[in-house]
């Protein structure tokens, strides 16, 4: 990759134009320290050029403070790849820029300093979109981006720029990647920059929590029992192990419906010297509606089905929806099945029929469908989807 860079340094040079290199470098987008380093004293060494990294940064959490999308969220920019060694923390931040200023100083006299981008980009008003006055937050922060440029753009820079400004002008993308807190307080890895030179040591802590997966119950099941008793943390010292989580029993008590529901925990550890330290997290819950079905999952079976044609393969372990089991079928032959059951329904009330196939290589004439029978009023109904590298 150096090459491309260097042939740009090296056009720049015939008119003297290019006295140094100034390199951007984000974890998510750009590879590892290790590639940073090589690209940037290639450049130093063949050209003989100062390099330096002029803009780079780290998130000390997924959170949004500003009610503006963050560059880095949840399901944006924060699955590891190569290059992303850091966690979403204070301690995390710390050592990406650590990372980073080693990186060039291990270039040499060519390697000149590390900018950090950007450091106090915090929201004007914090906002939580949970809270009541979410919406009058919201609004008040926009009034201020458009009004006072407080965000990182106006609408009136789309005049310039109306490919990028012009579509995602507002508030702060990157106020979880600040060097302050979203009320502006400074953090903990502001001191790297003076650690980076004396050094500094520490007791053992707690640094983060890895999201558990989701889980699912019954409509009517135990819900704490279905909580997971232990989660991954991670420390301060790189190190990695499993903690218990004690779960917050309102939000327990308060899962009375079928849903998907938020299940609040802590997770503390004590070091040798009895200090303590607690972390949050969170566990999705969802909780499935009762299912009139006899083995509407297939986990004990299928003989309450009545099954008829040609391709089915009875209950099996492959690609279940949820559990271990569903009903298998695949296009090794012609497949023309139907499987029904009848249900007696004793209450008056509102019902839903659902279920989930997935499935690839269908064309237009092949399809499945779910049908609906009233034998009382003599109704009936039916939908139909085709089968293309979709699930459903």
């Amino acid at each position: 990759m150096w090459q491309m860079y260097g042939e740009k340094v090296k056009c720049g040079t015939k008119g003297g134009l290019v006295s140094g290199w100034k390199q951007t470098d984000y974890p998510y987008w750009h590879g590892t320290i290790d590639n940073l380093t090589s690209t940037l004293k290639n450049i130093a060494d063949t050209y003989d050029k100062k390099v330096m990294v002029a803009e780079t940064s780290w998130a000390t959490s997924l959170e949004d403070g500003d009610g503006h999308e963050n560059t880095v969220r949840k399901g944006n920019n924060d699955t590891k790849v190569d290059g992303m060694d850091y966690t979403f923390s204070g301690q995390g931040q710390a050592n990406e820029v650590r990372s980073v200023i080693s990186a060039i100083n291990n270039i040499g006299d060519n390697g000149i300093g590390v900018f950090y981008w950007e450091p106090a980009w915090i929201p004007v008003t914090v906002y939580d979109g949970s809270a009541e006055n979410a919406g009058e937050v919201l609004n008040s922060n926009k009034t201020a981006w458009e009004k006072y440029g407080s965000g990182w753009a106006a609408s009136y820079a789309s005049e310039y720029d109306a490919d990028d400004t012009g579509k995602h002008y507002g508030g702060s993308a990157v106020d979880n990647q600040a060097l302050f807190d979203f009320n502006g307080k400074p953090l903990a890895s502001l001191n790297v920059f003076k650690y980076v030179n004396t050094g500094a040591t520490t007791t053992k802590r707690l640094d983060s929590v890895t999201t558990p997966d989701a889980v699912e119950a019954a409509y009517g099941a135990d819900i704490a029992s279905a909580l997971p008793a232990a989660v991954t943390v991670q420390f301060n010292d790189g190190s990695e192990d499993t903690a218990f989580v004690t779960w917050n029993s309102d939000d327990i008590a308060a899962i009375t419906t079928y849903g998907t529901h938020e299940v609040k925990g802590t997770v503390s550890y004590t070091d040798g010297e009895g200090n303590i330290s607690t972390l949050s997290t969170t566990c999705s819950v969802s909780v499935l509606p009762e299912n009139l079905l006899q083995q509407g999952g297939f986990e004990d079976g299928c003989d309450a089905w009545t099954i008829e044609g040609n391709g089915a393969q009875g209950n099996t372990k492959e690609d279940p929806r949820s559990g271990s089991m569903g009903l298998h079928f695949w296009s090794s032959s012609a497949v023309d099945f139907t499987a029904k059951q009848t249900v007696t329904v004793t209450k008056s009330g509102v019902y839903s029929a659902y279920m989930y196939i997935q499935g690839n290589d269908g064309g237009d004439s092949e399809a499945v469908s779910i049908s609906l029978s009233n034998d009382t009023q003599n109704t009936a109904q039916k939908f139909m989807t085709h089968i293309r590298s979709t699930m459903f």
